[in-house]
């Protein structure tokens, strides 16, 4: 478990911190909110069905970690600790934004379907 989280709002977060006169402290951000990576799958999976790209929703089957091996070891659940996070947005609201941005930049929606 963690949250994904988008560049842009890491960006911004990073523009806040740059206009701060002294920084005292080691800052973490992200997204607000806690997903797996089945929970990112089904909410691509969602707005791409709602943005019509897909016609139909196709199961996504929900695995455990240790039926995906790889050398690195990873923590079951590595959300970080979040005392301040700017104007961060949910992981949701964000990756919805993220994809409409991506699809109106490559001329799939009209400037009405945009968020």
């Amino acid at each position: 478990m963690g949250c994904p989280t988008s560049a842009s709002g890491l960006a911004k977060y990073l523009w806040q911190l740059a206009e701060q006169k002294r920084l005292e402290q080691v800052y973490h951000y992200s997204d607000l909110g806690v997903a797996s990576w089945y929970d990112f799958a089904v909410a691509i999976q969602g707005i791409a069905f709602e943005k019509g790209l897909l016609d139909k929703k196709i199961p996504i089957q929900l695995i455990p970690g240790n039926a995906y091996p790889t050398p690195v070891k990873r923590p079951v659940f590595s959300l970080l600790y979040k005392k301040q996070n700017g104007n961060a947005e949910n992981w949701k609201e964000a990756l919805k934004t993220v994809i409409t941005e991506l699809l109106n930049e490559a001329g799939y929606l009209q400037s009405s379907d945009y968020i």
